[in-house]
């Protein structure tokens, strides 16, 4: 149910993008239509995200899932997942555990600064996603930690490493030369629809 979610509002945000682009080109005039709906999205947003924040299940002693629906997150989280939604909002996250096991994170109209430096890779393969619409990613990696990831804006900048691209559809795809044959790995996927995403190790 989550990723259909999660795929139901990507072709949205697709959709609405498209919209966009085409009524600023003049191909079409959707002015006064996006004008009239697009509070309605932010309130079907809304209200998604607080379902499933009250569907999950009851808290431990180490919670593995933090939710914030609008305005700004800032902690130091020791979990080993992290499941974050953001609306109208920063988040800002420190992790610090030691058997992280990765999650996804997204955000509409605001940043994304995710520190893994302090933190150390579970056994297998850990997949991490982050994506964004208006703002801006900032991803600290394990120093020496074995990574593959597909880095992309729609419309921005984004830097891995020293490779950098810019302008429309930039992306990056890299793979550290140990990946294939480490123990504990973290694939990442990063995208932002307007911004910039940036990875650091």
């Amino acid at each position: 149910m989550k990723d259909t979610g999660r795929f139901l509002w990507g072709i949205i945000l697709i959709v609405l993008g498209v919209i966009f682009l085409l009524d600023y080109a003049g191909a079409i005039e959707f002015g006064p239509f996006v004008r009239m709906w697009w509070p309605a999205l932010l309130i079907f947003w809304g209200a998604y995200l607080i379902k499933q924040r009250f569907s999950l299940p009851a808290a431990t002693e180490e919670p593995s899932v933090v939710h914030t629906v609008v305005g700004d997150q800032k902690e130091q989280l020791a979990s080993e997942r992290i499941e974050q939604a953001n609306v109208f909002g920063n988040v800002e996250l420190s992790l610090m555990s030691q058997n992280f096991r990765g999650g996804s994170v997204s955000t509409v109209f605001g940043d994304c600064r995710i520190d893994l430096s302090r933190a150390s890779l579970a056994a297998g393969e850990n997949r991490l996603t982050i994506s964004g619409v208006f703002g801006t990613i900032v991803l600290t990696l394990p120093a020496g930690a074995a990574f593959s990831l597909s880095a992309n804006a729609f419309l921005g900048n984004v830097r891995v490493q020293g490779n950098q691209q810019s302008g429309f559809s930039p992306t990056v795809v890299l793979e550290s030369p140990d990946y294939s044959g480490a123990t504990k790995k973290l694939r990442l996927r990063l995208s932002q629809v307007f911004g910039e995403v940036e990875v650091r190790q």
